[in-house]
């Protein structure tokens, strides 16, 4: 549950070359807001993929099984900011 003192907001840029390979499926107990700088992105969020450009945002919420990937003939940047309670990574 997210309280007072428990959450914690992070962000970091992105960059996939065309063709790529996407990173590999995951969730997270935070949930996590896609600004897409350049490019064509694909995101998919629980088996529903959804197609984003130069300026759209795409939402992941805590649990949802999702990946994103370059879908264009140019790279994709695009922004990542993750917000929810502090988590361990090994």
């Amino acid at each position: 549950m997210l309280k007072a003192g428990n959450i914690q907001i992070e962000m970091h840029e992105t960059h996939q070359e065309v063709g790529a390979l996407h990173e590999p499926t995951d969730k997270h107990l935070h949930n996590e807001i896609w600004l897409v700088r350049e490019g064509v992105c694909e995101l998919t969020t629980n088996g529903v993929t959804r197609r984003m450009e130069a300026g759209d945002i795409g939402l992941c919420c805590a649990g949802d099984l999702h990946y994103v990937r370059n879908a264009g003939d140019t790279p994709c940047t695009y922004f990542v900011v993750t917000i929810g309670p502090p988590e361990q990574y090994s």
